[in-house]
């Protein structure tokens, strides 16, 4: 959520807040994070903004942390009151899930993944979410497959976009568009980046939101997120403490006053 209000907001667009678990930390880098749940609070808040009768224009979801949450935004969506969600299935990365998740709750975020209109798994979590295992290196055949079976489980006109897929020298996205297997991405950086999906799934929100075609915002996104990630590299603090959206932020508010993305 830390990287999501500074990039939607620097697009202009007004956000509703809806924190889902406080973290003492980000769940990766640092050892098991102290949590606070927040459902009884999340209830009075969905009570609340319909009695105010609010109305969104959109969501992003990213990390839920427990089913029982999972359970209580599929009940909001099915009230109407959350159209067309993007959905960042956080639980895992490098093949397994995140500390503190339980096996269950693969199948549980299958519940969200089914009234998404996007999704954005990276390729560890699109494997949970499909039960389908690939190699390091998946075939063209293996993308496919997940990306089927992602979009499968969605509803009419529903998009998957796997993130973190290596071609070559190369690390990006891939996604189907008129059953065409497609693959953006820059050249790998090594080491790991901690909540590089996450900037990933603000700027394709932001981007869709202002009315990009779906090619167009998964390419101006993965620009924004290679020019976070090489701005964090090359800055002295630890990787772990999150990424470097200075320079990225500049260019969202240059883009949202010019309708030009040129990075």
């Amino acid at each position: 959520m830390k990287v999501a209000i500074p990039i939607l907001s620097s697009f202009g667009i007004r956000i509703s807040l809806l924190p889902t678990t406080l973290l003492s930390t980000q769940t990766e880098g640092f050892q098991q994070p102290v949590k606070q749940d927040l459902s009884p609070w999340i209830e009075q808040t969905f009570d609340h903004w319909q009695q105010e009768h609010i109305h969104f224009s959109g969501g992003l979801i990213g990390y839920l942390g427990n089913t029982q949450l999972v359970d209580q935004l599929v009940s909001f969506i099915n009230h109407d009151a959350l159209p067309s969600p993007i959905f960042d299935p956080v639980m895992g990365d490098h093949g397994k899930l995140y500390p503190g998740l339980t096996n269950d709750y693969p199948q549980a975020m299958n519940s969200l993944l089914s009234r998404a209109s996007i999704t954005v798994p990276n390729i560890t979590e699109a494997q949970l979410l499909t039960g389908i295992t690939v190699s390091d290196y998946p075939t063209k055949n293996e993308k496919r497959k997940l990306l089927t079976t992602l979009t499968n489980k969605m509803p009419t006109g529903g998009h998957a976009i796997i993130t973190g897929v290596a071609v070559g020298e190369r690390l990006g996205c891939i996604w189907l568009e008129n059953d065409k297997l497609h693959f953006y991405g820059h050249p790998s950086l090594s080491g790991h980046f901690y909540g590089s999906g996450d900037v990933f799934a603000a700027l394709l929100t932001g981007f869709l939101l202002q009315q990009e075609s779906l090619g167009t915002a998964i390419q101006h996104a993965t620009d924004g997120t290679f020019l976070a990630l090489q701005t964090t590299n090359r800055s002295p603090l630890e990787r772990r403490f999150g990424v470097d959206l200075s320079k990225l932020l500049i260019q969202i508010s240059k883009y949202a006053q010019t309708g030009t993305w040129d990075i």
